[in-house]
């Protein structure tokens, strides 16, 4: 870079004039500490990935250069930031999301792009999709408070499922089209962004595709009366029908160690009391104590040697029912009965009972299987 000024913004060769003993210390400072830092291959990313965030002057420009040349150092140094050819997550952040994200990050340029970076890297295999995202929501959003919740909404989305209760308070603050878009329904009417918010929070074992049909977006496109929203609000958050023989699984959560699972013994089942529900519960496989959320969004499991819950026996006591509906479902006629608990299926190894959903184990199978009643779309 330093051989090849006329390459370069003049924003940027200003920085790097100004900054460059501190930079080339903070380089050898990261390289004893990864001593496999190859100096090239830093200066070709600061070329690639610094030179469009800074084509114009902005007086925050220079605080967000120096986060991204540290950030730079950092992945470069652990091999997960590298040439366009290897695409990881990291480099569709910093090559598609970052750029996009400019007026963001020059809010808000030490916080933000390690957040960013951190979201991305801890999920993994799905940290792409959810660099890919962040444009889309950094275009219908003013603010770095905002990108963030609607990051952690997009991350639920994509399966970090121990976000969910994050997820659906931020997704009742943000604007419509920041939900829709962090759901994966961009082109879903406004209007059908609260009560996705609604119908997710009252039952995560659905997908946000599958609340409404056809017709009732071609509804809600257009502008339905405050009576009919009402109704629709209530009618996703309410329970769903259906006898217990007619309940269907709903999604199977965890695996064998040997299939990239966390398992390595078939897993019960524990009793953590209040603790526990529909999409959240412990488990014991082998010696070991696991938490695991899910939804069907996806799961996430992790050890908790803490959690000293007896295990569950395929014949424990249901969880009490749900107390009756409010005076508006009643005025609306949408109250309900509390509905019947399905059966243990034969051979279970523990079970978790629930007035709307069943989850159990059985002694051959490395999976936690869930269980709920059929809900059909709106």
């Amino acid at each position: 870079m330093a051989d090849r000024p006329a390459d370069l913004s003049p924003p940027l060769r200003d920085w790097l004039a100004a900054r460059r003993a501190d930079l080339n210390a903070r380089f050898r400072a990261a390289a004893r500490l990864r001593p496999a830092l190859d100096p090239a291959a830093v200066l070709a990313l600061c070329r690639d990935l610094l030179a469009p965030l800074a084509a114009d002057p902005h007086p925050q420009l220079p605080a967000l250069l120096d986060a991204l040349y540290d950030l730079i150092l950092l992945h470069a140094g652990r091999g997960t930031l590298g040439p366009v050819s290897t695409a990881p997550p990291l480099g569709v952040l910093f090559r598609e999301a970052f750029p996009a994200l400019r007026p963001h990050l020059l809010a808000r340029p030490r916080a933000l792009p390690a957040d960013l970076s951190n979201a991305t890297e801890n999920l993994g295999r799905r940290g792409a999709a959810f660099a890919q995202t962040l444009p889309a929501l950094g275009g219908v959003l003013t603010n770095p408070d905002d990108l963030l919740d609607a990051g952690a909404v997009l991350a639920w989305r994509l399966g970090e499922a121990r976000l969910r209760g994050a997820a659906l308070a931020a997704a009742a603050r943000l604007p419509a089209a920041a939900v829709l878009v962090a759901l994966g329904l961009p082109a879903w009417p406004p209007a059908t962004a609260p009560l996705l918010v609604a119908a997710l929070a009252a039952d995560g074992w659905r997908s946000p595709a599958a609340v409404f049909t056809p017709a009732t977006l071609d509804e809600l496109a257009g502008s339905p009366p405050a009576a009919r929203l009402d109704a629709l609000r209530i009618a996703v958050a309410s329970p769903a029908d259906g006898p217990a023989g007619d309940w269907r699984p709903a999604g199977r959560v965890g695996d064998f160690r040997g299939f990239n699972g966390d398992f390595d013994a078939p897993p019960v089942l524990l009793d953590a009391g209040e603790s526990t529900g529909r999409h959240r519960f412990w488990v014991r496989a082998g010696q070991d104590t696991y938490r695991v959320d899910a939804d069907a969004l996806g799961w996430v499991c992790r050890r908790d040697p803490d959690a000293a819950f007896p295990v569950l026996s395929p014949h424990a006591t249901p969880v009490a029912p749900r107390t009756a509906g409010s005076a508006l479902k009643k005025a609306l006629g949408l109250a309900r009965p509390p509905r019947p608990n399905a059966a243990v299926p034969p051979g279970a190894a523990s079970a978790l009972v629930g007035p709307d959903f069943l989850a159990y184990t059985r002694p051959d199978s490395f999976r936690v299987r869930v269980v709920t009643p059929p809900r059909s779309p709106l």
